[in-house]
């Protein structure tokens, strides 16, 4: 199992890097627990090298804190269970029959690419180069923020996984250039939202609940890492239908 695991892995960063198209990345056999556990593992393994590098790009973000601990964990299951929930309804909303479990296989090992952005943000930070970005005008309350901060990594992982995700829906699900472009659109608009504009709402209902100090820009980031959790209920409940259905066949 763990070889299978690690072949994945480098066939998936081969891709990437356009050096082999093995595609053993599509085929993944493994429970749902060493999934859930590697895709967390991730998440913070990417919290504790941005520490460990120096980096940050907020007040209160990469840090060891038991909340930011939190929402970074989920933060990489969220994005595999929820976001091949998303891929996939968009696909069948456009009538387009791609398998679910190859699609499953595909986001989870590409999540590997989270561990790309702490060296990336590193080598601006070292050289001096441009890394930190304010790509709107900043302003924030306690429920949306129109202000979007990317480093040089979350740039560049942004473009791999669109380049990834163009080239796996049109090159081996053979679904054409429009629908690709639709699934596209649908999805990043259902992950960016709530990502980058809407988490001071999660922040603040949170608090509300549990009556905590609500400063949703120096305050606790329980919502937000809750919101990531909650939305992988909904993939992973999406995900045992599918399988299953599968396994019933």
């Amino acid at each position: 199992m763990f070889n299978q695991l690690f072949r994945g892995y480098v066939s998936c960063i081969k891709e990437i890097f356009c050096i082999k198209n093995d595609r053993e990345y599509i085929e993944l056999k493994s429970n749902i627990f060493i999934i859930f556990s590697i895709l967390g593992f991730i998440g913070l393994l990417r919290n504790f090298l941005e520490v460990l590098l120096g980096i940050n790009i907020h007040p209160k973000w990469y840090v060891l804190d038991p909340d930011i601990s939190f929402t970074m964990f989920f933060f990489p299951i969220y994005l595999c269970f929820f976001g091949a929930c998303a891929v996939h309804m968009a696909s069948r909303l456009l009538k387009q029959n791609i398998s679910y479990k190859k699609l499953f296989s595909y986001i989870f090992y590409l999540q590997v690419i989270h561990l790309f952005i702490p060296f990336i943000d590193y080598i601006g930070l070292k050289y001096k180069v441009p890394w930190y970005f304010y790509l709107s005008r900043p302003y924030i309350s306690s429920y949306f923020t129109n202000g979007l901060v990317m480093t040089s990594g979350i740039i560049v992982v942004w473009l791999i996984t669109i380049y990834m995700n163009y080239k796996i829906l049109v090159y081996y699900f053979k679904i054409n250039i429009l629908n690709t472009l639709m699934i596209l659109i649908i999805c990043f608009n259902l992950l960016y939202w709530p990502i980058y504009h809407f988490w001071p709402s999660f922040n603040t209902l949170f608090n509300l609940i549990f009556h905590l100090p609500n400063n949703h820009l120096y305050g606790f980031y329980w919502g937000y890492g809750c919101f990531f959790m909650f939305s992988f209920f909904i993939g992973l409940l999406y995900y045992r239908v599918n399988i299953e259905h599968l396994n019933r066949k």
